[in-house]
């Protein structure tokens, strides 16, 4: 273990010893740092170090990849520049200079970092950030969608602040939001979890956002948490769109929930949860309605299979042409309160197939 520092007198390779103080190759227990003693330029290939500290301000070091960092990533002043087709893993970001990612290039944020760090990222088409690790966003607006893809993979966490921008790509269906709040309307095509709060605000902040859940979407709440003051447009799902709790999950008096379908594709939503103590309260409106009047739909189908429900809210289905909606009650128990209001219209209906203690 070691820290080498870059001396080359010429612009030169990282694998070249004699380019470094003491004079070795780094490997993957040593430490470089670039403060200037060397020459601004130097390219490295294939390398895994222990840390990677930059403080030069004209510094280019120019990765061809792949290079990881596993400790401390910390870019005091200068330029990584990740070429096409090359990927760099770095570890605790601090980032006070600038990373450029060439097209195809990509960089993967591990461990902790924080929204400052990200947004002095930037990149050419087609290129990937994948945030993996904690991202600090306290009181910071992470902007998405400035060029590259972004993907959150599944140990990948947002912690706090404002999201808007272009709809975040992601790996698995493990990333998390914890305690954000999305700017914007937002469009979901896979699984995101939910720790202690999620908000949807419009652009401005001001109002009730929209979220449209897509096929294959999907959010489970972590603990007793309350879903309020957005619209959830479920649309044409087909494989279906999911809702889950894993404590008590309370939709708000301002939550609307509507069911959208089209000609031929079913709208399919399940709101369900993990074990036996797992509820959902709705207090606000899940609408299940055919949108398109005059036309032979699809049907919407929702699933309540979480182990309780209660509903002191609105309960609607509507299904007035061909396509039957349906909704399904599989909940070992199901109440709907004196305040509760379940509405079947059309061919459709509700359907209690494995539920009981249904009462009102």
């Amino acid at each position: 273990m070691a820290t080498l520092t870059w001396i080359a007198v010429n612009p030169g390779s990282w694998s070249t010893a004699g380019n470094w103080s003491p004079a070795q190759t780094p490997g993957s227990a040593d430490t470089v740092l670039f403060d200037g003693s060397g020459n601004a330029f130097s390219v490295v290939g294939t390398a895994t170090v222990a840390g990677l500290t930059m403080n030069q301000p004209n510094l280019i070091l120019t990765e061809t990849g792949p290079l990881s960092v596993t400790g401390n990533t910390v870019i005091s002043s200068g330029t990584l520049s990740v070429s096409t087709g090359a990927t760099a893993t770095l570890n605790n970001l601090i980032n006070q200079g600038k990373i450029v990612m060439a097209s195809d290039g990509t960089v993967v944020a591990t461990g902790t970092y924080d929204t400052a760090s990200i947004l002095r990222i930037s990149s050419s088409a087609q290129s990937v950030l994948r945030l993996k690790g904690t991202l600090d966003n306290a009181g910071a607006t992470l902007t998405l969608g400035n060029g590259f893809g972004l993907d959150i993979s599944a140990e990948g966490t947002v912690v706090g602040g404002f999201v808007t921008g272009a709809f975040p790509r992601q790996e698995s269906n493990q990333a998390a939001w914890d305690g954000v709040t999305w700017l914007g309307p937002l469009r979901l095509f896979t699984h995101y979890t939910v720790i202690n709060g999620f908000a949807i605000k419009t652009a401005d902040g001001l109002n009730p956002g929209t979220l449209a859940m897509g096929s294959s979407s999907g959010l489970l709440f972590r603990g007793d948490q309350t879903f309020d003051n957005a619209r959830v447009d479920v649309e044409n799902t087909g494989v279906g769109a999911v809702i889950e709790a894993d404590g008590t999950l309370t939709f708000g008096p301002a939550l609307i929930v509507v069911g959208i379908n089209d000609v031929t594709v079913v709208t399919r939503l399940d709101l369900r949860g993990t074990g036996s103590g797992s509820t959902i309260i709705n207090q606000g409106s899940i609408d299940l309605r055919q949108t398109f009047g005059g036309k032979s739909h699809a049907p919407i189908d929702t699933t309540i299979s979480v182990a309780s429900f209660l509903n002191s809210g609105k309960i609607s289905i509507n299904a007035l042409d061909i396509g039957a909606s349906r909704l399904t009650v599989t909940s070992n128990n199901f109440t709907n309160t004196d305040a509760g209001i379940i509405t079947a219209i059309g061919t459709g209906g509700l359907t209690i197939t494995g539920g009981h203690g249904l009462h009102q």
